[in-house]
């Protein structure tokens, strides 16, 4: 039985690692702007709770730091693969109008 036939939709993958790249980016501009907003302000001075909120607040900037740097690695593995994928497919059609006859 054969096999059915399976394309990649190159360009789909790259406007797909395009559109990943972008949230990525969005997701540094956020914590980069308001990060620091995650930690009390100066009303929790004395509070005892202030330095664990302080601390729970510097693991969800650095969570989010290394959210954006996964997404990034995502982005560009799927860039990659798209174009991996189209020097894969203009290889083979290359070898396919070699061993055609004329």
């Amino acid at each position: 039985m054969a096999q059915p036939m399976q394309e990649v939709d190159i360009p789909g993958l790259t406007l797909a690692a395009a559109t990943v790249e972008q949230s990525a980016t969005m997701l540094d501009t956020a914590r980069a702007a308001h990060g620091a907003q995650l930690a009390p302000g100066g009303a929790m001075v004395g509070w005892i709770t202030e330095g664990r909120l302080a601390a729970t607040a510097a693991i969800w900037v650095a969570h989010l730091t290394q959210l954006g740097a996964q997404v990034h690695v995502f982005a560009a593995g799927l860039g990659t693969s798209a174009d991996e994928y189209q020097v894969i497919d203009e290889h083979v059609a290359e070898r396919y109008r070699q061993v055609q006859p004329r």
